[in-house]
């Protein structure tokens, strides 16, 4: 026992007399006192699933806390228990924070949670827009837009021409935030014929012209 002095009695035979002559020794042991602990609690948090190169989740989050001192008895604990956060935070986040103390003091570890549930919106559109009978004969430019009220949005928007000539042609577009989130737009029924109209049968040598020029 630290601070403790024990003794005892052994008997102790003396070989230069009989056997049943006994003699007794006598010892002390001090045991030192236990070193004072000088070191506040080790903190450690476990956090599953952990959060995304941008440091956002798009899931339920949980926190694990983990306080250890082997010096000395931790006394009391703070906003050490394990938590779930399944609902979405704000931007900036929900701050979760663990504070212990024993003999060596008091420590405190904090960690920021940021949790965006919600898919961004895409949105797509044509220009030009085609004509009553739904060709174009001209380039079409498809462009998309993509937002997040939230986490925001790895790319804001895409632009995609189109110029080959075809019926039924379309384009799509994946919207992803920055919590890993993703939302899909399409623009499809793209008609486009830019090649003139041709006349055949008009009589040889004949000073018959189409009109306009551009034949269009």
């Amino acid at each position: 026992v630290a601070g403790e002095t024990l003794s005892s009695n052994l008997p102790l035979a003396n070989p230069l007399q009989g056997a049943l002559n006994v003699g007794f020794d006598a010892f002390i042991v001090k045991i030192a006192d236990a070193p004072p602990d000088t070191t506040p609690p080790a903190i450690t948090a476990s956090v599953s699933p952990g959060a995304n190169i941008n440091g956002w989740n798009n899931s339920p989050v949980n926190v694990v806390w983990t306080v250890v001192d082997p010096q000395s008895t931790i006394t009391s604990q703070t906003g050490c228990g394990t938590i779930t956060l399944s609902t979405e935070t704000t931007a900036a986040g929900t701050t979760l924070t663990c504070t212990a103390t024993s003999a060596g003091g008091t420590a405190s570890q904090s960690m920021t949670i940021r949790i965006d549930l919600t898919a961004p919106i895409a949105l797509g559109s044509r220009t030009p827009g085609a004509n009553a009978n739904g060709w174009n004969n001209t380039n079409v430019v498809v462009n998309f837009t993509c937002s997040d009220a939230l986490s925001g949005v790895v790319a804001a928007g895409s632009s995609q021409t189109i110029s080959t000539e075809g019926a039924g042609q379309s384009r799509m577009f994946v919207c992803q935030d920055l919590a890993g989130n993703t939302a899909t737009s399409m623009v499809s029924g793209i008609n486009i014929d830019k090649t003139p109209l041709t006349i055949s049968g008009m009589p040889s040598g004949s000073s018959c012209t189409l009109w306009p020029p551009n034949h269009k």
